[in-house]
Parts: structure tokens; C-alpha cells; sequence
């Protein structure tokens, strides 16, 4: 029933991103991933510069363990939206995923860069550092995290966990 309501306004206006967009999340979610990519792509046609749109079809391509096609989106994503944190965010973890640590720390780097109290990028890039050995840069970025994490106790609690374990080796 919502398929046919989509694309009955998508039918009186082709060109409504935001509808495309839904209409991809929503076949996405029930497991229709081709049509969620031709969907989500004409979302992506209308308009590029809208980061949630990447998103998206990283999860079609991650749900279908497509995860190079997943890579190139938020590759797609950073390159139309530079200045997007969570973009690089996500980038980093997918690299994180690959086991390409250097091009994960890159990324985790410049979501910090952009947003310099963006807890879940230090954590991760704490974690990171910590897992390649690199203990005092592993503390540097854990002690921020810690910082900026106060509205987290949950986050907090992770950073001062790793930190202990830092502390102990």
C-alpha cells in the first residue's frame, strides 16, 4: 500500500526528491534492494547534495553485502559534501571494516576536523590508534573523547574503559 501511495506522488511529481528518497528506504527495509537503488538513485539524480541520499544506498549495497558498491557511495558522499563530519564518519568505519587502517584513521581525522567534539570519531580513531599500537596517540584522542563525551554516560563509560586499558598495558 505505501509503494503504490509513493509512487502515486512520485507519478504527479517526478522530480520530489524527498518521495524518491522514501520510497528507497522503504523498499530497502523490506528487502526490494534492487528497486531501492533505481529509487534511491533517482533521489540521488534530483540532487547530490543531500548526504542522507549516500546513506541510503550504502545500506542497500551493506544489506546486500555489497560492501566495495557500499565504499564507493560514501566515497560519493564526501566528494559532494566535503564538509559533512558524519559522511567522513561513516567512510572511516566502512574503511574501518576493510581493515584499511590508514585510510580509516584519515577519515576518522577528518570528521574530527570538522567537528572537533564528534565523540563517536574520536572513539573510534582512540581505538583504532590503540589496535596499531600506537598507545600515547591512542590516550591523546581517548582523553578528548572523554572530554566531550559528558552527555554520554554510555560513551564516557567506553573511553574511560579503554583508557584503563591503556593504563595497564
Amino acid at each position: 500500500m505505501a509503494v503504490i501511495l509513493l509512487r502515486g506522488i512520485i507519478e504527479e511529481d517526478p522530480i520530489d526528491q524527498m518521495t524518491w528518497f522514501a520510497l528507497g528506504r522503504f523498499l530497502r527495509l523490506r528487502g526490494r534492494y534492487d528497486e531501492a537503488e533505481q529509487a534511491t538513485m533517482e533521489a540521488i539524480k534530483i540532487s547530490s547534495g543531500w548526504p542522507d541520499q549516500w546513506h541510503e544506498l550504502a545500506w542497500v549495497y551493506l544489506d546486500q553485502h555489497q560492501e566495495e558498491k557500499a565504499l564507493d557511495a560514501l566515497r560519493s558522499l564526501v566528494k559532494h559534501n566535503p564538509r559533512d563530519a558524519q559522511g567522513w564518519f561513516s567512510l572511516g568505519v566502512m574503511h574501518h571494516r576493510f581493515k584499511n587502517w590508514k585510510k580509516a584513521e584519515e577519515a576518522y581525522r577528518v570528521a574530527i576536523g570538522l567537528k572537533s567534539d564528534y565523540a563517536d570519531a574520536l572513539l573510534n580513531l582512540g581505538v583504532l590508534l590503540y589496535s596499531l599500537q600506537r598507545g600515547e596517540e591512542s590516550r591523546v584522542v581517548l582523553m578528548k573523547g572523554l572530554d566531550v563525551s559528558t552527555d554520554r554516560p554510555d560513551l564516557k563509560k567506553e573511553f574511560e574503559d579503554l583508557l584503563l586499558k591503556l593504563d595497564v598495558s
